[in-house]
């Protein structure tokens, strides 16, 4: 049986430490400006709101008071500067007057696991 050789393609097993998809997902970081940790244990507040309005496929969410999110999406459907975009006029959100305005989105350069 004759071997295969490959000549292209090996962009996608790189160890750079880049975010890669073998499908239609997309790794985004939100910094939402603010503490998140009291956003999270009652309806419509700004953790629901987001994640509603996002609609992560996973997400993770630091605990400590950076705001910061990690979400994974359909990327065929959205990028960074759209998901800002939706967020931001979202304006301010839920029971505790979450503002959100300020957010910003930028694509995940690494993920980590733990």
């Amino acid at each position: 049986m004759a071997k295969l050789a490959r000549t292209s393609g090996f962009g996608n097993f790189a160890t750079d430490g880049g975010v890669r998809s073998t499908a239609n997902l997309g790794a985004f970081v939100i910094d939402a400006g603010g503490d998140l940790r009291n956003e999270d244990d009652a309806a419509r507040e700004a953790v629901e709101v987001i994640l509603g309005e996002v609609q992560p496929l996973l997400y993770s969410i630091v605990n400590d008071n950076s705001g910061k999110m990690t979400v994974i999406v359909d990327n065929s459907q959205t990028d960074a500067t759209d998901l800002q975009r939706r967020l931001r006029a979202l304006d301010t959100v839920g029971p505790n007057d979450y503002d959100i305005s300020g957010a910003t989105v930028t694509a995940a350069s690494t993920l980590v696991a733990a």
